[in-house]
């Protein structure tokens, strides 16, 4: 499916591993960046980055749990839950949007042996190259001995084989720098287990590695052949959709299990395999065996129809997780699944690879597909998408619209609606329910020490940087109380959700060691971290009060249907359900634009930039000039005569993009020149 199922490098949920916790701050760094690349990763805000950290708000998630997807009494194959909060940030203060998104099905939890899981023909594509041969000891301290990668992936085998039930079939392929196969494709009922599984505790690690020649070889079990014409496969494909989409037999998937040791056209060749095989009903599950792929990787693997991306770095962990999940992820319960916000604009998602790609003011996005998900206890884990949003248009209502379409299992078109409700942004401390509360402040604990472990500064030489040394302590003692003051907010959310103390202990711990780092950097530059600590301990239950108050306002409710009003066809969401164009979408694509009055946009308090294209088109139908100064405004929308009213208000609706400020007098008499010439030339008078 489209999101991707990772662990830490060698740790968990949000915290970094126990023993690069004991060493210094620049190894902690340059720890926490390493093992995490960035590759061809599109990020939708335009800012490439060079490094990340390994603490990614996916993986986050993944360590929690939300109960908000998890729905006992749910019938339906998919169906989409909401929640919605306004919030400040805890940093800065400023009113903060949010809404979160949600999959019930009846296959989550024990619904999955209620209901039954799909046949599955699966394929084992197994990496026996040398490198798969090093333990688990870290980068610094690999060698051939111990625990090592083939040793979790013969286990892995077996483990999935445990999985297996009649009339499923099975395929096991090794390679190294060329493939061999095991077994070819054979029925469970006839399988020689005893057999196959000598058979695996033979292999030994050796030679390079091909990865794409090894996926190919495995694909071809499944009928894939790399090599064909597209064209020929295109019109082969589209009268036998359903078939080759395995819904008159089962479901075709590969898991690909490698450390993924080669080169980047290797590494490409794979992509596009998985994507081309994923056309032809062929889904991929690649398992990183003590790896995680680069950012750019598990993006394009996440946004691939039905297939998956997870790692695993130790034997307990493989087995955890494979017998877990591995029937739920044998087919998806939706594909194809697009999402429409009206109302308002998106500034940012959080919780899967897809939406890393997202700019700023979009309205539309695509999730590849979506999957049954285990149940541990009550809650999904990592179950929710979240993001941030612009203030609603409407500040009457202050509503917006969520529509979805997307495919279902048997490829029948199915559509959802919700309208949900925010409270005035004054109140700026609310929230619709507990799940949205905790994937919030986890954003903002992933946003924290992202922060952290990307500041060179704190580790560069003052002799170099010509830093005095007030400037560098004050630096530290910056770090010390943002780190530290997060540390009591932290535990604020994590106690009005009851998260219980093992999973929020992850991150406390990470937060304590950062803190003891610039602490001991404060003490080395003369200043009294002890006495900082103590104030700012001192100041928690103000800081607790402040938080409760800014809770205190009366919220409204959030209006999102109760149960979903699925349809068989997408014309109620008044978009076509076609593959979306990358980047932003245009305002014609904007089909149902709110009206908005003069009155509302003299509201606009926001960055022009970030303001949506479909608002601005409303406020001023000539839309924004967002390489000038202004807003344009047209006089058939808005009669303007010099020194009335309304020129008073048009001059506080025009927006300066520099400073996102009203304009004043000298600005505005330049802007109203500009606009008159700029119209002259069009023909067209705006009567100033």
């Amino acid at each position: 499916m489209g999101y991707c199922k990772k662990t830490l490098r060698r740790s968990a949920g949000g915290r970094a591993p126990a023993k690069q916790l004991k060493n210094d701050r620049k190894s902690f760094r340059k720890y926490m960046t390493a093992g995490q690349k960035v590759g061809t990763a599109d990020y939708g805000s335009g800012k490439k980055k060079k490094k990340t950290s390994c603490v990614d708000y996916e993986n986050t998630f993944f360590a929690h749990g939300f109960k908000t997807a998890v729905n006992p009494s749910e019938s339906k194959d998919f169906a989409p839950r909401y929640s919605v909060a306004c919030t400040r940030n805890p940093e800065n203060g400023a009113v903060e949007f949010w809404t979160a998104m949600y999959f019930a099905s009846k296959f989550n939890g024990k619904g999955i042996e209620m209901y039954g899981r799909r046949g599955v023909d699966l394929v084992l594509v197994c990496d026996v190259s040398g490198s798969m041969g090093l333990s688990f000891k870290g980068d610094s301290q690999r060698s051939y001995g111990g625990k090592t990668k083939l040793e979790v992936l013969k286990r892995s085998i077996n483990t999935i084989m445990a999985q297996l039930r009649k009339g499923d079939r099975l395929s096991v392929v090794v390679f190294n720098h060329r493939p061999s196969t095991i077994i070819d494709l054979t029925p469970i009922e006839t399988l020689d287990k005893k057999s196959l599984e000598e058979s695996i505790d033979r292999l030994t690690s050796s030679g390079g590695t091909h990865l794409a020649e090894g996926l190919a070889a495995g694909l071809s079990q499944l009928g894939f052949r790399h090599d064909e014409d597209e064209e020929a496969a295109g019109e082969d494909a589209a009268p036998q959709q359903a078939k080759k989409l395995g819904l008159e037999e089962n479901v075709k998937r590969t898991y690909f299990l490698t450390d993924m040791d080669s080169n980047l056209k290797d590494e490409k060749e794979v992509l596009e395999y998985i994507q081309k095989a994923a056309g032809n009903g062929m889904f991929t599950t690649v398992v990183g065996i003590d790896v995680d792929l680069s950012v750019g990787c598990t993006q394009k693997i996440s946004c691939t129809s039905g297939c998956r991306y997870m790692s695993v770095s130790s034997i307990e962990e493989a087995q955890k997780t494979l017998i877990r999940d591995f029937p739920y992820e044998v087919s998806p319960i939706a594909t194809e699944i697009h999402v429409h916000f009206a109302g308002t604009s998106i500034l940012k998602g959080f919780g899967s690879s897809e939406l890393l790609s997202i700019k700023p003011g979009q309205h539309k996005f695509r999730l590849s597909g979506e999957f049954a998900s285990a149940i541990t206890g009550n809650e999904a884990m990592g179950g929710v998408y979240l993001f941030k949003t612009q203030r609603p248009i409407d500040q009457k209502s202050n509503s917006i619209t969520v529509k979805l379409a997307w495919k279902d299992s048997k490829l029948q078109q199915e559509s959802h609606t919700a309208t949900l409700s925010f409270p005035k942004a004054e109140e700026g401390g609310w929230y619709s329910d507990d799940d949205i509360r905790k994937a919030i402040c986890l954003v903002h604990y992933v946003d924290l020490q992202e922060d952290y472990v990307q500041d060179e500064s704190l580790d560069e030489d003052s002799s170099v940087t010509g830093r005095s040394k007030e400037q560098e302590r004050e630096l530290h003692e910056r770090w010390f109380k943002r780190l530290a003051t997060f540390r009591h907010v932290f535990d604020y959310h994590m106690d009005k959700v009851n998260e219980s103390p093992e999973r929020r202990l992850y991150i406390l711990d990470t937060l304590k060691q950062m803190c003891a780092y610039e602490m001991k950097d404060i003490e080395r530059l003369g200043g009294n971290a002890k006495a900082l600590q103590a104030e700012i301990d001192g100041n928690a239950q103000d800081l607790k009060d402040k938080l409760i108050a800014a809770e205190s306002g009366a919220p409204l409710s959030a209006k999102a249907d109760p149960e979903p009003s699925l349809t068989k066809s997408s014309e109620s969401l008044d978009f076509e359900v076609v593959d979306l164009p990358e980047g932003d979408v245009d305002d014609k694509d904007f089909k149902q634009q709110p009206s908005v009055s003069l009155d509302d946009a003299t509201k606009v308090e926001a960055h022009a930039s970030l303001i949506s294209k479909a608002a601005i088109s409303h406020i001023a139908k000539r839309g924004a000039d967002l390489d000038g100064s202004i807003v344009k405004i047209d006089r058939d929308t808005i009669p303007v005569d010099d020194n009335s009213k309304e020129e008073q208000d048009l001059k506080e609706s025009i927006v300066k993009v520099e400073r996102a400020t009203p304009m004043d007098d000298s600005d505005f008499a330049q802007a109203k020149k500009d606009v008159k010439g700029s119209n002259q030339k069009r023909g067209s008078m705006m009567g100033w």
